[in-house]
């Protein structure tokens, strides 16, 4: 049977108590919110970047950011602290460069710390041994500011613990190069990677790692070419194959005065951070490490050095034998990697020596 509700006498006056209460909540309320707040009620302001994950980042194009530590970051600089370099190779020594006593080379300080090495996925003009990209720390380091010039290379042949290459830079050309003195102060070349460690060895130095290369090449800010992020046909910042040219691939839109090689620091534009010149074009210089096109995803992190053996040595940074159309530009890009056989003696090979910092 359904119940049947009947008003209370009491309704309406419990009605209008109950309307009563609530307005003078909302009287209250009203109130409340017309008051200052305190500190305690403030609400804090929206941050303007997001807070770093926990997981590993994703790796931008331009500038990845490296996992998160307690050393510090890769800048676009160098900043370890020590004086910037003047990008020239006549000028006086600068604060950060020593002078070789034995055969006059200027080097540059290349400081320690993290860098990202190879490429990431997401860049142009990459080929497949440059990945994965990867963190790599080092220790301080000292490198030549320019690739070794035949005339200093010509002061360990008569000393007698290095081999004279050939006279002519190429097969068919009339006049000398190495050794005639107009082409002194050009990069020496036709020099094997025997040749290349001996001379440094001679000097007093050693041949860079493939890391210390990039490292003194790109800094710490993953840049694409020593100079910045573009390297679009830039005839003042490299020596390339361009209008005098002699092959068949030369970018005629530009031209630099030099058919082939130019002398060692010639392009002060294209500065390494540290102040290494041509890094890029000029002559591919030899370095000490093994090739190996998986080295990246097996070699330590910490001052790496390559692999044990193998049959190709490691050449880096790109030549006056090289156009900057399609995908030649890529050799200049400072994570391309290519090889030789360690006897291979060719006109667009050379090299630069390096040295541990002192303690």
């Amino acid at each position: 049977m359904r119940r049947r509700i009947v008003p209370s006498a009491n309704a309406d006056h419990l009605g209008q108590a109950q309307r009563g209460l609530l307005l003078a909540g909302l009287l209250l309320l009203a109130a409340s919110a017309c008051a200052p707040a305190t500190p305690a009620q403030a609400i804090p302001p929206i941050a303007t970047t997001p807070a770093p994950l926990a997981e590993t980042p994703q790796i931008r194009r331009i500038t990845p950011e490296p996992p998160a530590s307690k050393t510090p970051l890769p800048s676009a600089t160098p900043d370890d602290g020590s004086p910037q370099p003047t990008a020239s190779a006549t000028s006086p020594i600068q604060p950060g460069q020593e002078l070789s006593e034995t055969d006059g080379a200027r080097l540059v300080r290349v400081g320690g710390g993290p860098f990202w090495m190879g490429s990431a996925e997401s860049e142009v003009l990459t080929e497949p041994d440059e990945f994965p990209q990867r963190r790599v720390d080092l220790q301080p380091f000292w490198i030549d500011q320019t690739e070794v010039t035949n005339r200093q290379y010509a002061l360990c042949v008569r000393a007698g613990e290095c081999e004279a290459p050939p006279a002519r830079l190429e097969v068919g050309d009339e006049l000398p190069y190495y050794g005639a003195e107009a082409y002194d102060d050009h990069p020496v070349a036709n020099v094997s990677w025997t040749d290349a460690e001996a001379y440094c060895r001679w000097a007093g130095r050693r041949l860079p790692t493939e890391a210390e290369w990039e490292r003194a090449a790109r800094g710490r800010d993953s840049r694409t070419y020593p100079w910045g992020w573009f390297g679009l046909t830039m005839s003042d910042r490299l020596n390339f194959c361009d209008l005098e040219c002699p092959y068949s691939w030369p970018d005629a839109r530009v031209s630099d005065g030099y058919a082939r090689t130019a002398p060692v620091g010639s392009y002060p534009r294209g500065a390494s951070p540290y102040g290494a010149l041509d890094m890029a074009g000029n002559v591919w210089e030899w370095v000490s490490d093994w090739y190996d096109s998986a080295a990246y995803a097996s070699l330590p992190a910490d001052q790496p050095s390559g692999p044990e053996q193998g049959r190709y040595k490691v050449v880096r940074g790109g030549s006056w034998l090289d156009g900057a159309l399609g995908d030649r530009l890529s050799f200049f890009r400072v994570a391309n990697r290519h090889w030789q056989p360690p006897e291979a003696r060719l006109s667009y090979i050379g090299f630069r020596c390096a040295m541990s910092d002192s303690p």
